[in-house]
């Protein structure tokens, strides 16, 4: 009996323990991933001219011809387009976080490219004019014109209207993986209420198998701090190390690079948090059977 006891025990305890790490990674989703605030922040923090700048510098060996001039176009149009780039952003993050959030039915994203058409053409403008090539010394100021003209033409004919993402945009294969996507995060918070309950009621099964509060409280005490401990660690040694893996890892950008460690360390704030008080609640729970005594029953005359 006593074995069986145990047995039933321990088993309550190990489900009762996934069921925790489980409900830490829905909230970690909940607090990173679908929290458009956190995502738009991240976004602004990023050194989109710097990027664009390296970017091209590691493919400007294929660029054919005049890559320095077409380097410098867009480069400065990046520049100029950052506040409307993050606000697009913004705008891009916030729709979808409203439809994978079951907030709306449909996805539908469109960024109209007018500005960056505008900003191309002005950009190649003005490079051409301050550093002309040499084909266009001594020539007359209509064959310029037109020059600026069919070089703006090459840069923005591949760019269309508008970009659009929406579900006729996507490939059979591509619409089914965000939908599947979206049948989770659409339930993100029943799924967390779920776990909650079900790990009420993985801790009653336990004080119905102990029938015993001093027991019950230490199983569950230890279950929470070995969660809380390992979730902590996990996340702490992530932090810590992301950086010099990042630094092994050939082809990031120095953007990039700077920029990802921020991002890590925001990312793994709630999951130290979670792990923090996950495990304070356990030490408290093992506290508590320590000093917790079973009131006796008065005896009869």
């Amino acid at each position: 009996m006593g074995f069986l006891k145990g047995f039933a025990a321990g088993v309550i305890s190990l489900v009762l323990f996934v069921a925790l790490s489980v409900f830490g990674m829905v909230f970690m989703l909940n607090q990173t991933v679908l929290n458009p605030s956190l995502l738009i922040t991240e976004v602004n923090r990023l050194d989109l001219p710097s990027l664009a700048d390296q970017l091209i510098t590691q493919q400007v060996g294929q660029i054919p011809g005049q890559q320095a001039l077409q380097k410098t176009i867009i480069k400065n149009t990046v520049t100029d387009l950052q506040p409307w780039m993050k606000q697009e952003a913004a705008s891009v993050i916030t729709v979808g976080e409203a439809y994978f959030k079951g907030n709306t039915s449909t996805l539908s994203i469109v960024v109209p490219l007018d500005t960056v058409k505008k900003s191309l053409v002005d950009n190649t403008n003005k490079a051409i004019l301050a550093s002309p090539p040499p084909e266009l010394r001594g020539v007359p100021p209509a064959q310029v014109t037109a020059y600026i003209n069919q070089s703006a033409d090459q840069l923005t004919a591949p760019i269309p209207a508008t970009l659009t993402i929406d579900e006729k945009s996507m490939s059979a294969g591509d619409l089914a993986t965000v939908r599947q996507i979206r049948q989770y995060t659409s339930k993100i918070m029943l799924i967390m209420v779920g776990l909650i309950l079900l790990m009420l009621l993985l801790i009653g099964l336990l004080f119905l198998v102990n029938r015993n509060v001093k027991q019950t409280s230490r199983d569950v005490g230890v279950t929470f701090l070995m969660s809380g401990v390992i979730t902590y660690a996990l996340a702490f040694f992530g932090n810590k190390f992301s950086p010099n893996l990042l630094n092994q890892m050939g082809g990031i950008p120095d953007a990039l690079r700077a920029w990802l460690p921020q991002v890590i360390q925001e990312w793994t704030q709630p999951v130290l948090t979670f792990g923090l008080v996950v495990a304070i609640i356990g030490v408290l729970l093992i506290i508590f059977s320590f000093i917790y005594k079973r009131k006796s029953k008065p005896s009869v005359a």
